[in-house]
């Protein structure tokens, strides 16, 4: 399949080992693979972070894909999209908070 993104919009691969806790050994267990976590458990893995693969081109800033992007940990909404088994996320350009100039390039 072949996506191409429009306008002020990005795909991203959000970073896969996120997890949020109210108890950091909960955490480095579950990084380190040493545990399996149940879907109903207290422990949730939420990405803030992850790469971009693609982006419209409406967007202000010049995202180039591989760059690693910061945005808000907790939307209610998000629309992913499932290519080549990979889960993708969109994002309005505005949705992005922070750009690590050094990667990706």
């Amino acid at each position: 399949m072949s996506l191409r993104v429009l306008n002020d919009y990005l795909l991203v691969e959000p970073d896969p080992n996120h997890y949020v806790s109210d108890n950091p050994e909960v955490v480095r267990i579950a990084k380190e693979g040493l545990i399996q976590i149940p879907n109903n458990n207290s422990i949730e893995h939420r990405a803030n972070s992850g790469t971009v693969v693609s982006c419209g081109s409406k967007c202000y800033y010049r995202f180039k894909p591989g760059q690693k992007v910061y945005f808000k940990q907790w939307d209610i909404e998000s629309f992913y999209h499932m290519i080549n088994g990979k889960k993708l996320r969109f994002f309005a350009e505005h949705e992005i908070n922070a750009v690590d100039e050094d990667a990706g390039s």
